[in-house]
């Protein structure tokens, strides 16, 4: 599919067409980039998760996973999770998807833990490729996926942080989502093309979203377009 990314120039906000498709003009070594830091990351979470120690909040966490986990067993009639200090408040799927996968073997529970976590470490690395392409610059997605992976707080939160990331991946995706749906908007409405300014956009954008308002907005697009020279 052919997407209109907006890009904010001196003049306002113009709008570029995204590189195309991979296979058709993305060059080959982009993607065999990509396969090769997803190697190496699996690689090194073989290699790693059980080096790693076990972080200050490791079994507060590892026990909200198995509360969870009793939760749904249970079909929830075991609760315990909602009265559980603040843990609730926090995601929980990466500690329910963890005791799971350790619930026949608690033995090496911690490993497990730290197998799954660094997994969601390495999921923001295909959104940041994706990222790149759709802002036209594929080879960025390596260069941002190799500095990323090798923060060093980045890379030491892998395998025993999963509160924050896991919510980092989850917010690469977020960016992700985000500029497609704000070139499909841009697409749709036509009228982002004429705006002076960003704010005047994001404040167009806004209107839009409002269901009883989008007729109006629509009828603005047309007038806009029609006038335009």
């Amino acid at each position: 599919m052919r997407l209109v990314v907006p890009q904010l120039t001196g003049l306002g906000t113009a709008f570029v067409s995204s590189s195309p498709p991979r296979g058709e003009g993305e060059p080959r070594a982009i993607a065999a980039t990509e396969w090769l830091i997803l190697a190496l990351g699996i690689a090194g979470i073989v290699l790693l998760h059980d080096a790693y120690g076990i972080s200050w909040d490791a079994y507060e966490r590892r026990y909200h996973g198995e509360l969870i986990r009793s939760y749904f067993l249970s079909l929830g009639a075991d609760r315990t999770v909602n009265s559980y200090g603040d843990l609730r408040l926090y995601t929980a799927l990466p500690d329910f998807l963890a005791a799971l996968l350790y619930q026949g073997v608690p033995e090496l529970r911690h490993q497990i833990r730290h197998a799954a976590t660094a997994r969601f470490a390495l999921a923001s690395v295909p959104a940041l490729f994706r990222i790149a392409k759709l802002l036209g610059r594929p080879w960025a997605g390596p260069i941002a996926s190799l500095i990323l992976v090798s923060l060093p707080v980045f890379f030491g939160h892998a395998f025993i942080n999963s509160k924050d990331i896991p919510l980092a991946a989850a917010f690469t995706w977020a960016m992700l989502g985000l500029e497609i749906g704000w070139a499909d908007l841009a697409l749709s409405l036509e009228v982002l093309e004429h705006l002076p300014d960003p704010a005047a956009a994001l404040v167009q954008v806004g209107v839009w979203s409002r269901g009883e308002d989008r007729q109006l907005v629509t009828g603005s697009s047309r007038t806009m377009t029609r006038e335009s020279p």
